[in-house]
């Protein structure tokens, strides 16, 4: 696996933490006024990165971890500012896996 994959895993959780400020995902998606859009966006990000990490360990390919989360990233279909800001996180962590990963062309 790759250690730069896990560092970046290590951040994004650490920025999601921040972002919470303390408070549980769940609170913070029920009140707008808590942030929600910063925070949907590092969990995106944190959650994507997972889980390219977890299809990684499972003996999957580096390349076919990446495109199937990508693929099931964008087969959900929520709507809103929270879901924008979540899909945004989660494009960005794709980038940055493909980046760690040596996946760029």
């Amino acid at each position: 696996m790759s250690m730069a994959l896990d560092d970046l895993v290590l951040a994004a959780q650490a920025q999601l933490e921040a972002a919470l400020r303390g408070a549980s995902l769940c609170s913070v998606s029920r009140d707008p006024r808590r942030g929600a859009s910063d925070v949907k966006l590092h969990e995106g990000r944190w959650y994507t990165l997972r889980d390219i990490q977890r299809l990684l360990a499972t003996g999957e390919q580096p390349g076919q971890a990446v495109d199937a989360v990508s693929s099931e990233l964008r087969r959900r279909t929520p709507a809103g500012e929270a879901w924008a800001s979540y899909l945004s996180g989660g494009e960005q962590a794709l980038r940055d896996a493909r980046t760690a990963l040596d996946l760029t062309d």
